[in-house]
Order: C-alpha cells, then structure tokens, then sequence
C-alpha cells in the first residue's frame, strides 16, 4: 500500500511512523516545499491541516483525484458544534485557520464523492 500525508507540515512524522510498518507514504504540503509524485493513492492522510484550506473545495477535489477507486480518506480536524459554541471557540483563534467544519460539512463532502 501507498500513502500520502496530505499537509504534512514542516516537520512529517506520518510517513516515519507507517514505514515502520513496512507502509509508503509520501510527504505533500505545498508551503513547506513536499511534492508528491502523481499517481493514485490507497490512502491519504489530512491530519489537522483542513482548517488551514483557503479553497476547500479545490483541495477536496484534488484529494478525490489522488485517491484510489475504493481508497482510504482519513480527516482529522476539529469540528463546531453550534454556534453559541463557536462565539467561544478556542480553534477559530488561530489566525491561520481559515475554514471550518461540521460534521454536517463532512457528510456533504462525503455525498459528493
């Protein structure tokens, strides 16, 4: 199997961790210089990077065309609960955050797919 870390930041550990298990996974985030190559998928990982998608759509796409017929998606992402909720929220704070979700949003995604 091979897997791309999708937003893997400056520092990737994902790709250590799973080749430690005999796993692939490349490294991909475009602000810290990873380049994936271009190819399909049988996993990808978005760990606490979704927030940070100027465009959302156009990295879910791009994500959708990465991954395999069948492959694994796995988000991880903090999600808003309501919005009396989110006046107080410590994760909008984070200037560099810039789209949230809820899981109403993942299941839209989801049934686009």
């Amino acid at each position: 199997m091979i897997g791309l870390d999708y937003g893997c930041g400056p520092n990737p550990t994902l790709s250590g961790l799973l080749a430690q298990h005999q796993l692939t996974c490349h490294n991909y985030d475009p602000l810290f210089g990873f380049n994936h190559p271009l190819q399909a998928y049988d996993f990808i990982f978005a760990t606490e990077c979704v927030e940070h998608f100027r465009y959302p759509k156009d990295d879910f796409l791009k994500m959708d065309g990465l991954l395999k017929p069948k492959g694994f998606l796995s988000i991880m992402t903090d999600h808003w609960q309501s919005l009396d909720q989110f006046a107080t929220w410590y994760y909008k704070r984070d200037v560099t955050h810039v789209s949230f979700y809820h899981q109403r949003t993942f299941a839209f995604i989801r049934a686009q797919a």
